[in-house]
């Protein structure tokens, strides 16, 4: 269900008395308010398109934190981690999984996309990816930080600095040169914990 003129109203106006019959469109939309200016058609539109655009980010911040709140356990002092390496990856999980809205770009439906490199291998689904050790890359690892939903063979003879392919269940891809590796950008979905 998209975004809704009454949605505009509610973010951007949230102290406006308004009505507004079932339609939900600006000609059923009476003003109440006497204190807030009535917002124009046009206006209200660009607010629609702007919670539109801000939706992806919303909803996978929403599944980022579902993750963030499965792995607080991870976090108790007294969970039994078998030794220190292992509790620090999770704190590293953890501290990936915030950081991810920077990293990546939001999708609908909770996917996104985001910079993988073959310092692993070929991407299969359902790899699980964690951070690179090139800042702003993701690599195959665990515990996941994202999960792969299309595959991707780096073997690929595709290669140049940078070069634009399509492939099925992809987008057009840029294939960058970084350091020692290659890196393509796939859409992956945040993991199952």
């Amino acid at each position: 269900m998209g975004i809704r003129v009454s949605d505009a109203i509610m973010t951007f106006y949230p102290k406006a008395i308004f009505q507004m019959s079932t339609d939900d469109d600006y000609e059923h939309l009476t003003w109440l308010s006497t204190d807030i200016p009535k917002p124009s058609k046009e206006e209200l539109l660009q607010k629609v398109e702007q919670l539109e655009a801000e939706r992806p980010l919303k909803e996978f911040r929403l599944a980022r934190n579902k993750c963030l709140e499965q792995t607080d356990r991870y976090t108790a002092v007294d969970y039994p981690h078998s030794n220190l390496a292992v509790q620090q990856t999770r704190l590293d999980q953890r501290q990936a999984l915030r950081d991810l809205p920077t990293l990546v770009t939001p999708l609908s439906g909770g996917c996104m996309k985001l910079w993988v490199t073959n310092e692993n291998g070929s991407l299969q689904v359902g790899d699980s990816l964690v951070l690179s050790n090139t800042a702003g890359y993701f690599t195959k690892g665990e515990p996941a930080v994202a999960t792969i939903i299309c595959a991707y063979d780096f073997s690929d003879t595709h290669y140049s600095n940078i070069v634009s392919i399509t492939e099925s269940n992809m987008v057009t891809h840029e294939i960058r040169d970084v350091g020692d590796y290659k890196a393509v950008e796939v859409v992956c979905t945040l993991p199952s914990l």
